[in-house]
C-alpha cells in the first residue's frame, strides 16, 4: 500500500517510475527526486526557497530534539502501535524537518519489521524538507 499523489499542475493522479523513482502524470508533467532524496512537487517559480530560513529550521530542530516532546512521542507511538495494520503508511502532513517521523520510526522499530510500515512526510517548506533529507528521516519526504 502506498500513497497516491496528485499532480500539482493539472490535478490528475501521479504514477511513479520504478527505475528513477520520479513521478509523472498522463499529461507529461514530471517530478524527479532531488539529489538529497526528496521530491519537490512545485515548479521553480522563485529564486528563494519557501518556508522558514535555515536558521529557523535549525532552531526548531534544537527545540524538538531537546527532549521536551518525548512524552508526546511516547504517547503517539503507544496509540499507533495499538492500531496499526500491515502495510500501513504513516503520513506526517507539514512534517517540517521530519522530527516526528524520525522519532516514531525509532519507537516503532520493533513492529516495523513485521508490519512493513511506510513513512511519508509532506511539506512545502523547501529548507525544512532539505533538513529532513539531510537528517536521514525514514521514508519519503515530498
Amino acid at each position: 500500500m502506498g500513497l497516491e499523489y496528485q499532480c500539482p499542475t493539472c490535478g490528475v493522479a501521479l504514477k511513479q517510475h520504478k527505475a528513477s523513482q520520479g513521478f509523472y502524470c498522463v499529461n507529461k508533467h514530471h517530478f524527479d527526486r532531488d539529489e538529497q532524496g526528496y521530491w519537490v512537487f512545485t515548479k521553480p517559480q522563485r529564486q528563494k526557497p519557501t518556508g522558514d530560513s535555515r536558521e529557523q529550521v535549525r532552531a526548531k530542530r534544537f527545540l524538538l530534539e531537546s527532549g521536551i516532546f518525548a512524552p508526546l512521542v511516547d504517547k503517539l507511538a503507544e496509540i499507533i502501535t495499538g492500531s496499526i495494520t500491515a502495510d500501513a503508511c504513516l503520513l506526517d502532513y507539514e512534517c517540517a524537518e521530519g522530527f516526528y517521523l524520525r522519532a516514531l520510526a525509532s519507537k516503532l522499530a520493533e513492529v516495523e519489521n513485521t508490519l512493513n510500515i511506510q513513512y511519508v512526510g509532506v511539506a512545502d517548506a523547501e529548507n525544512a524538507i532539505f533538513a529532513a533529507a539531510k537528517a536521514q528521516t525514514p521514508g519519503s519526504c515530498v
